[in-house]
């Protein structure tokens, strides 16, 4: 919330040196945001991870739609104001984020606790509760995330070139965002109660075939229309693919080490994230965007590998 304030505050100055000190320590608010997930797996039990990390992503998309009001209102304000729009959005941003500190504030007695109660009343396992685990299960679990979060951002973040160099228009490539965005948040209840009910592996195996199916035909075609379904895709498998992940995660780690676990896979998603696009940039300089696509779907092999090879939802811990 402080630093949407002090970037609203940067774009009025013009510094952008601030800004781009502020935008690392919003990174970092941000990461810490993401933690979340622990706190609602907290509150469920180990045969609901997946209907709880599905209730916390279909919530995504509902903040993302609400940012077009948000846009619509702060627009004409920021006209008859004479302040810049971009600065306003900011610091509206900022108050939309002190609503979310007063509800957590609501929430009583502390999640790890109710995980801890809940953890007491179910089997519980033979893991050391201050380690962190070290199963087969996490360890597939990291594989796919970081990889299927590679292979997305590597997409989203060149799919503008892509358009671009063929005289895709603004608003369209805005589309094809929205329409990736919806495959990303839109489904994520269904994956969760999916993973429930059958199991985070094979919905694993799915949304990492998925994702490289989409990276393939992202970049295949000169097509909008090709290339706008590629990148729905991409974020229907990375969608998949994060559910599955993050309830196996949260199921095989006890509530003392869950946000650790959970921290670890971010990190790992992070270095992904920042060198899948570098690569595929080198990959595009050198080859062209047809090996950018063929890049995409190699990147999601391991993954798919690692998945179908993982025995079960409750592996035996590595030795």
């Amino acid at each position: 919330m402080l630093t949407s304030v002090m970037l609203g505050l940067s774009v009025l100055t013009k510094n952008l040196l601030g800004m781009l000190a502020v935008f690392f320590i919003y990174g970092i608010g941000t990461a810490i945001l993401n933690q979340n997930r622990v706190a609602i797996t907290d509150m469920y039990s180990e045969s609901k991870m997946g209907t709880a990390v599905g209730y916390l992503y279909t919530s995504s998309i509902i903040g993302a739609l609400l940012a077009i009001p948000l846009v619509a209102i702060v627009e004409p304000i920021s006209q008859n104001l004479g302040v810049n729009e971009y600065a306003l959005l900011w610091i509206a941003g900022a108050a939309i984020l002190l609503v979310a500190i007063l509800t957590t504030f609501m929430i009583k007695p502390d999640t790890k606790e109710i995980a801890n109660t809940v953890r007491s009343r179910i089997k519980t396992t033979n893991q050391q509760e201050s380690k962190l685990p070290r199963s087969a299960g996490i360890l597939v679990s990291f594989i796919v995330s970081a990889l299927s979060s590679g292979i997305m951002v590597a997409m989203m973040s060149l799919l503008s070139l892509h358009m671009s160099q063929h005289n895709v228009s603004v608003t369209l490539i805005t589309v094809a965002v929205t329409i990736h965005i919806i495959g990303m948040f839109a489904f994520s209840l269904p994956f969760g109660r999916i993973v429930d009910k059958i199991s985070a592996k094979n919905v694993m195996i799915l949304g990492s075939l998925i994702t490289g199916l989409g990276g393939l035909i992202t970049p295949l075609s000169t097509n909008y229309f090709i290339g706008t379904f590629g990148i729905f895709l991409v974020g229907l498998g990375w969608s998949a693919a994060t559910i599955s992940t993050t309830a196996l995660i949260s199921s095989l780690a006890t509530p003392s080490v869950r946000g650790r676990t959970l921290g670890l896979n971010d990190t790992l998603i992070g270095f992904a994230s920042i060198s899948a696009p570098f690569a595929g940039g080198v990959v595009i300089g050198a080859y062209g965007f047809l090996a950018f696509g063929l890049y995409g779907f190699l990147l999601s092999v391991p993954a798919i590998i690692a998945a179908t090879l993982l025995k079960g939802d409750r592996p035996t811990p590595l030795r």
